[in-house]
């Protein structure tokens, strides 16, 4: 055996020694368990869901909140059974990415966010109540209401004319032209009059004198005389009958300002560029 030859037989037999040694195959073992456990423990993790007393606590509470009693054993089973299975879909939505470029995702993380602006907000007094109510008389009231009579006319100039002959004789028999609208109206608040004629012609109606046929009046469908015969004002509702819809509509003015004002200091951290429409319509 030449040394050219006897200097890799060496070395194999040193490799041999050297691996046989026990300390360093208790070494390469050990590394060989850490690299297995270190990526197939993090995949156990992502694939192990606990409930635990905590979980269990919480189910609790939230039912006896929601029910107004305690659960049940089997109720808290079937609320466990699905807080099991919104954790598997969730995981396994982000896992395959839904979470990215999602619009029902996105809507959902927004009102997630406008929640947790709002839920620190303490529900109204008695007195801030009563005071949001006395301050809000438009809110809470009964609108005001017209009984009247009208007249239709096609042509402007014949409804003139029947206005002339009106307000010389107000008992004179006059007779409009026929529409698919009722000559008379009774106890109508302006938004029920506006449905009929539309915005501009119950603006103008409610401005009108009791007991007098007016200038004639235009409506989609032509021209119209009419006579007011009784006007309830709008009156506020009893507060004891209202109560709970007043502290509603306070408790929402407040909420959607508190997510107002989270949203105006969270928005204050980024710099926006918008760009302008007419750019950003060019070809």
């Amino acid at each position: 055996m030449t040394a050219h030859q006897s200097a890799p037989v060496r070395r194999h037999a040193w490799l041999r020694r050297l691996l046989g040694e026990p300390f360093l195959q208790f070494i390469v073992l050990g590394a060989l368990i850490f690299v297995v456990n270190a990526r197939f423990g993090v995949e156990a993790a992502a694939t192990r869901i606990d409930i635990d007393a905590q979980d269990w606590q919480r189910l609790a509470a939230m039912a006896q909140k929601q029910w107004g009693k305690p659960a049940t054993a089997e109720e808290l089973q079937d609320l466990v059974q699905q807080q099991i299975r919104e954790e598997v879909l969730y995981r396994e939505a982000l896992a395959s990415g839904l979470q990215t470029d999602d619009v029902i995702v996105r809507r959902r993380l927004v009102q997630k966010m406008e929640f947790l602006a709002q839920s620190d907000v303490p529900l109204p007094t008695e007195d801030e109540v009563l005071a949001f109510y006395k301050a809000h008389p438009e809110r809470f009231g009964a609108p005001a209401e017209l009984s009247f009579r009208q007249l239709y006319f096609k042509d402007p100039a014949a409804a003139e004319q029947a206005l002339a002959q009106l307000r010389a004789d107000p008992q004179a028999s006059v007779s409009g032209e026929r529409l698919m609208l009722p000559e008379h109206f009774v106890a109508q608040s302006q938004a029920m009059a506006a449905r009929e004629f539309g915005a501009a012609f119950a603006a103008q109606l409610f401005e009108l004198p009791v007991g007098q046929w007016s200038a004639p009046l235009r409506s989609p469908f032509g021209v119209h005389l009419v006579r007011v015969e009784r006007h309830e004002p709008a009156q506020l509702l009893e507060y004891a009958t209202i109560r709970d819809k007043v502290a509603a509509e306070l408790t929402a003015q407040r909420q959607q300002e508190a997510r107002d004002a989270a949203y105006a200091a969270l928005r204050s951290r980024y710099q926006i560029h918008i760009e302008p429409l007419a750019e950003a319509a060019a070809p």
